[in-house]
């Protein structure tokens, strides 16, 4: 379990260096929405992202995907990672307001391959950010 003020993740799965949570909102132990890290670097996670996330529809906008981010990013930098990347349909404003908010590096766009999952659910384009996570830099993110 990963536990910040407002939110705290249960583990649901821990597969091959990835791990997949349940967000559940601590005021009520309401179930929010689910996030994974995937500590593996290689072309399918740049793609797909080392940090996915979703906040259920009657949720949203209220900063809960954003500290799921921090919860799994102190996570990872506790794994020894110091860098991530994160990604987002250009079209996902929201997602891509709470990916900036972390600090993030742009680094571009790029065209979904054919054979990946993301392609499949009809995506074909993902902007990609970099995280650096551990470290001085990242301790104005703390929330716990």
């Amino acid at each position: 379990m990963l536990e910040g003020k407002e939110i705290r993740l249960d583990l649901s799965i821990n597969i091959n260096n990835a791990y997949y949570y349940h967000i559940y909102r601590k005021s009520d132990n309401t179930h929010i929405g689910n996030c994974g890290l995937r500590l593996d670097n290689n072309e399918t996670n740049y793609i797909l992202g080392n940090i996915e996330y979703e906040i259920f529809n009657d949720y949203r906008g209220n900063n809960y995907a954003y500290q799921a981010c921090l919860l799994l990013g102190d996570f990872a930098a506790s794994k020894g990672v110091t860098k991530l990347v994160i990604t987002s349909r250009p079209s996902n404003i929201p997602s891509i307001k709470t990916i900036e908010k972390l600090g993030v590096k742009y680094l571009e766009v790029k065209k979904v391959p054919k054979d990946n999952i993301l392609y499949k659910q009809g995506d074909r384009f993902v902007n990609i950010y970099e995280w650096s996570i551990g470290g001085k830099e990242n301790d104005r993110h703390k929330i716990n």
